[in-house]
Order: C-alpha cells, then sequence, then structure tokens
C-alpha cells in the first residue's frame, strides 16, 4: 500500500480546498430543504407558489425605514423578488424606494408563515433583520380570505397594532 503524505494525506483535502463554496451553498440549500419538508409535515402543504397571492414586496424608503411596496401580494417569490427589484431599478417613484428590497410570505398557517420564511430567507428572497415579527391579523377577515392571517411585519412597525399583533 502506498504511504500517504504531504498534500495526499487525504484525497479528499484537494476536494474540500476546491468546492469549499459549492459544499457551503449545498448545506444552505439541505437546510432550506428540510425545514420545507419539516413545515409540510407538521403543519400541513402550504405550498409557496400556490394560485394564491401570499408573496409581499417590500424597499427600503428614502427614509431608511422598510416599507411594502405594492398593496396587492405575488403568486410566486420569484415574481415577487424581480418585481421589486425592477420596480426600484426603473425609478417609479423618483428615487422613494432602494435596496435593501424582498419578499416575505404570508399564509393563514402560522408555522407555515415562520417556516417559508425562514427558508426563502435562506435563499436570499429577504434579508435578515428587515422583519419586526410575525404577526396575527385579528380583525380583518378579508386577510383570512387571501390566506394572509399570519405576516411578518416590516422592522420598526409597532409589534402590536388596532388590526394586528406579535405571535412570533
Amino acid at each position: 500500500m502506498a504511504e500517504l503524505n504531504g498534500p495526499e494525506l487525504s484525497p479528499l483535502v484537494g476536494w474540500r480546498r476546491e468546492n469549499a463554496r459549492r459544499v457551503e451553498r449545498g448545506h444552505y440549500v439541505a437546510q432550506v430543504v428540510v425545514v420545507m419538508l419539516v413545515s409540510m409535515a407538521l403543519f400541513g402543504c402550504d405550498d409557496p407558489q400556490s394560485r394564491e397571492n401570499h408573496w409581499l414586496a417590500y424597499a427600503t424608503a428614502r427614509n431608511g425605514q422598510i416599507e411594502w411596496l405594492f398593496l396587492d401580494g405575488f403568486r410566486d417569490a420569484d415574481d415577487c423578488y424581480h418585481t421589486a427589484h425592477f420596480y426600484i431599478d426603473s425609478k417609479r417613484d423618483g428615487d422613494a424606494y432602494r435596496c435593501p428590497a424582498g419578499c416575505v410570505y404570508a399564509s393563514n398557517s402560522k408555522w407555515g408563515a415562520y417556516f417559508i420564511n425562514q427558508a426563502y430567507q435562506l435563499l436570499g428572497y429577504s434579508q435578515p433583520g428587515a422583519m419586526e415579527c410575525l404577526v396575527a391579523r385579528s380583525t380583518l377577515a378579508t386577510a383570512e380570505k387571501l390566506g394572509q392571517r399570519y405576516s411578518p411585519v416590516t422592522k420598526g412597525s409597532p409589534r402590536e397594532g388596532a388590526t394586528y399583533y406579535c405571535v412570533l
């Protein structure tokens, strides 16, 4: 048997160096997959790419506050994310909004909304710290009809309002 020494101590050493970035990305993808599977198994199949408009876009306003960009939601995360960035890049409101911008998920399932937001944050659809908390909308019957009873509120918003309160 050949003796291993120097840089050939292990056949995996070179592989680790060359593929460290790929492994890190794979680690995040694995985290996302695990979070999604656990979410679906424990809290029902709240499909983040459903036909309802669960995705809400936000951006940073000129005053530095994070605000919602549109009153309507989007059917999928990609459409939401690309529309928000196109809106900012096209300067339709002048310089009223800038990055960081992103999208968050609203749902009638508290844990579904929480875990899907965590998973998509790992994928880069929202920035860490952009949201204050996950709220339950207490008096908005339309929110439940839209599938948005539980949704994140933007950073700097009050943790409790006339029609909502933080739950996570």
